[in-house]
């Protein structure tokens, strides 16, 4: 009888609320986006009952399954939300194509149904303002790949050119990529496998600005320095900017988050376990890093060298906050360590190594080294 009452009680409630959403506080209202009829909806509901009470079409978005993701990728998703589906997803790559590329040839610029397949073409490609956001039951078995530069096909490797659909030959049949983004947006994607994860490799004058990974998860990743879970590598400054990492998890993957020259990079909130190298690497190559540094509450542990490791910095602010290690030094028993710093400052405060406060160490000087006494 109870459970009766209950249930009718329970349909009264929802009634109500339902009649009024206007007057549900958001602390009782939950939601999640489902495929219904082929299309993206976003789903409100009552916490706790499960009650829906509302539900809307998810504006500006585009359904990726497994065999229709690279499809979309190549296509124009400026200002979309891409939905990963569920399933299981190879390598995923984003390109100019015929759909998305300005083509030139010595400067000038050559319409797409005018290119020959011979010869050189350079191609710039903007990709500006996309959410990519993956189901619960989606999982990224490939590398999500985006990559700039000289494409050439030599001895040991044959490149591709995207928009003419063709093999690149030696460096007479080739292409130069320049591929722009701002504002994407990176959430809850999955990757398990060895050569899963982002793989990110800008030159030449493409940049990469307001970039956020949000909620993705790295597994078992990487048995060489060639594979990082996120990496983002340059040979010179001026690529990356304003790149933001929150609520990721890294577990046993060779290195975790990897940078080369960026500018200004926050990670908070995330998780790492075992690590057969550094969980977070801000690096430097021709150019040092520089910006704002930020990396606070996030938990570290069982790492196979040091936990931070920084390259070269000029200019740069560095924040290492609110952090938990353990298990996370090398046989030095350092926990962060810098090559040279110029004008730099950097704060090492409220950070714990095994449950212990590691002394707090803020500063200006040429280098940082951090070491579990």
């Amino acid at each position: 009888m109870r459970r009766i009452l209950f249930i009718i009680a329970s349909a009264i409630l929802a009634f109500c609320f339902i009649s009024c959403d206007a007057d549900i506080p958001d602390s009782m209202k939950s939601s999640e986006w489902q495929i219904i009829d082929g299309k993206l909806v976003e789903v409100i509901f009552i916490n706790n009952t499960g009650t829906v009470i509302d539900s809307h079409e998810v504006p500006n978005a585009v359904i990726a399954t497994p065999s229709t993701a690279q499809d979309i990728l190549d296509s124009d998703i400026n200002g979309k939300i891409v939905f990963f589906d569920e399933g299981s997803y190879d390598n995923l790559e984003i390109n100019p194509t015929k759909e998305t590329a300005e083509a030139f040839k010595d400067g000038a610029p050559v319409e797409i149904d005018a290119l020959v397949n011979t010869g050189n073409y350079t191609y710039y490609r903007t990709i500006e303002n996309v959410r990519f956001i993956a189901s619960d039951d989606a999982v990224f078995n490939g590398s999500f790949r985006i990559s700039t530069g000289h494409r050439y096909s030599n001895e040991s490797e044959t490149a591709f050119d995207p928009v003419r659909e063709i093999d690149c030959i030696a460096t007479t049949t080739s292409c130069f990529v320049f591929i722009n983004g701002k504002s994407l947006s990176f959430e809850n994607m999955a990757f398990d496998g060895p050569s899963a994860g982002f793989d990110i490799n800008y030159y030449n004058e493409s940049t990469l600005s307001d970039i956020s990974f949000i909620g993705c998860s790295f597994a078992n990743i990487g048995t060489t320095a060639d594979v990082q879970a996120l990496r983002l590598k340059a040979n010179d400054f001026g690529h990356y900017s304003k790149i933001h990492v929150e609520d990721c998890s890294f577990t046993n993957v060779y290195q975790g988050i990897y940078t080369q020259c960026v500018d200004g990079i926050m990670i908070t909130g995330c998780k790492f376990d075992t690590t057969r190298h550094n969980a977070i690497a801000t690096q430097s190559s021709n150019d040092p890093f520089t910006g704002t540094i930020t990396i606070t509450n996030n938990t570290i542990k069982n790492t196979s060298d040091r936990a931070i490791r920084f390259g070269n910095g000029k200019e740069a602010t560095i924040t290492v906050t609110g952090n938990s290690f353990e298990n996370a030094v090398d046989d030095g028993n350092e926990i962060l360590k810098s090559e040279t710093l110029t004008d730099c400052s950097y704060s090492f405060t409220s950070n714990r190594y095994e449950g212990k406060a590691i002394p707090d160490t803020t500063g200006t000087g040429e280098s940082i080294i951090i070491r579990i006494e």
